[in-house]
Formats: C-alpha cells, sequence, structure tokens
C-alpha cells in the first residue's frame, strides 16, 4: 500500500505491478524518464513541448500506458502514451481547472476500471476549445479515438476538482471547488445524488473496492468515509496539511492520505 502511494509532488509513480517507475525530476518539468524497478535503468523516455509543465500522470490498468496532464499557458493538455513502443497514441486541449504550473491538484484525470476509457475534468462544456465558462463538466474519453464518446454536466455548478470511477465503471464521483460531491451515473441522464460538506474545495476522492463506500478529502484537511448510496457520513477524519491522494486498501478496511507536507497517514 505504501509503495504504491505518489509522493507529494508526484514526481514518482509506480506502474500497477511495480515493475517500472515513471519519474518527473525536478530539474527538467518537460521530461518523464521510465524506469525499472530493479536496477534503475532507464526503459523509455517522454518529452513535453518546450511550453508545456508537467502537472500529473497515471498509468493506465496493464501498465502499458501513460496519461499525461500538462499545463499549456492557460489551456491544459492530455496526451495518451505507449509506454512500450515510445510513441504519442493521441492527444487532446481542454481549458480544465487553472493550474498554471500548479501541481497541488493532479485528481482530475481518472482511467476506467476496464481501461477503455479516461474521465477527465473540463472547465466548460466544449472540451476541445479553450471556452470561458465556469461550468463544471466531467468528459469521458476512448482511449483509442481520442473523441469524447459522453459529457455530464454538473448542473451550472462549479469546476470539478477530482473525479474517481466506481470499480463497477458505472459511475463517476466528482468533487467540486464548493465543497460539493456528486456521484453521476454514466448510463442515465440523472444524477444518482449530490451532497454538500462544506465550503472547503474537495481535493481528492477515493472509492471502496466494493463500490459500497466513498472517501472526500478537502483543502481543510477533512477525511470523511460516506455510505456510498445516500452519502451518510460514517467517519470524519483530520490531518494537517493539504490532501493530495486517498487510497482504500483492498479489503476497504484500511484507509491511507497523503499530504503536500510530504505526510502519509494510515488507519
Amino acid at each position: 500500500l505504501l509503495r504504491s502511494l505518489p509522493p507529494s509532488h508526484g514526481s514518482i509513480y509506480w506502474s500497477p505491478d511495480q515493475q517500472l517507475v515513471a519519474v518527473c525530476p525536478d530539474d527538467a518539468a518537460g521530461k518523464i524518464r521510465i524506469l525499472d524497478a530493479t536496477d534503475f535503468t532507464e526503459r523509455a523516455l517522454y518529452h513535453a513541448q518546450d511550453d508545456e509543465l508537467i502537472v500529473d500522470l497515471t498509468w493506465s490498468r496493464d501498465g502499458t500506458k501513460l496519461a499525461i496532464q500538462k499545463s499549456r499557458s492557460t489551456l491544459n493538455v492530455v496526451d495518451l502514451w505507449d509506454v512500450v513502443k515510445e510513441r504519442l497514441i493521441s492527444s487532446w486541449l481542454y481549458r480544465g481547472p487553472y493550474w498554471y504550473g500548479d501541481a497541488s491538484r493532479p485528481n482530475d484525470m481518472a482511467w476506467s476500471p476496464d481501461g477503455a476509457h479516461i474521465a477527465v475534468a473540463a472547465k466548460g462544456n466544449n472540451f476541445d476549445e479553450a471556452t470561458l465558462n465556469n461550468h463544471g463538466h466531467v468528459h469521458v474519453v476512448n482511449v483509442q479515438t481520442g473523441q469524447t464518446v459522453l459529457k455530464k454536466n454538473l448542473s451550472g455548478g462549479p469546476v470539478v476538482a477530482c473525479i474517481a470511477w466506481r470499480p463497477d465503471g458505472r459511475a463517476i464521483a466528482a468533487g467540486a471547488e464548493d465543497g460539493s460531491v456528486k456521484v453521476l451515473a454514466l448510463d442515465a441522464e440523472r444524477n444518482i445524488f449530490t451532497w454538500q460538506l462544506d465550503n472547503s474545495a474537495i481535493a481528492a476522492l477515493a472509492w471502496s473496492p466494493d463500490g459500497h463506500r466513498l472517501v472526500s478529502a478537502d483543502h481543510k484537511g477533512v477525511i470523511r468515509v460516506h455510505e456510498a448510496l445516500f452519502g451518510r457520513n460514517l467517519l470524519s477524519l483530520q490531518v494537517d496539511g493539504l490532501p493530495q491522494h486517498v487510497l482504500l486498501g483492498p479489503e476497504g478496511k484500511r484507509l491511507a492520505v497523503a499530504t503536500a507536507t510530504g505526510q502519509i497517514h494510515i488507519w
């Protein structure tokens, strides 16, 4: 569990099988090195464009691809990169939450459980254009074609700050800047439910493996465990610093939280 958690600055990421490590060196913001986890030999190398800053990345579940989030001026870019063949599969531009080089918001992109889609939090209804409205949307993108296959609107609501797929792949939890959490059904027009926690932005979300519980972490360091069907609060915890990653163990009985101060808390 500890070994799989990214550190606070998001510069090191283990592959799902823990055989490879993706590293973003502090002295080379536009470079990702893929290293063998046993002897640290370089297996692949990714370069961003000169005007792009790498904000975050996430491995596909089979460990063969990386989805790479980058900041380019007032736009954000997602590159889908083949680690084995060292080639770009597809690339998408969109106006998302305002990163501007701030790597403290790494949770607004997530792979579907089957690895066929990526959900991205976008600012505005137009994924491919730099729209200027402040409405929150979640776009589901086909990783093979790079096309948006589904858009979920948060009903004119706030910007989405973080997202997490339910393990069965049929719903996405979206945490917003106004402290609300919405569970979006992907096969229905209506949201499953919404609950308002407080006015502190949601920083991270995580589902239990059985999909029965949902964990939220806000910018005040409050960690809440919710009963996922109706959002009833089961447990509240407090950590120092900004939570960046939350993770429930394989049996759903242990909770790990990594903060921007470099701390890892386990309950």
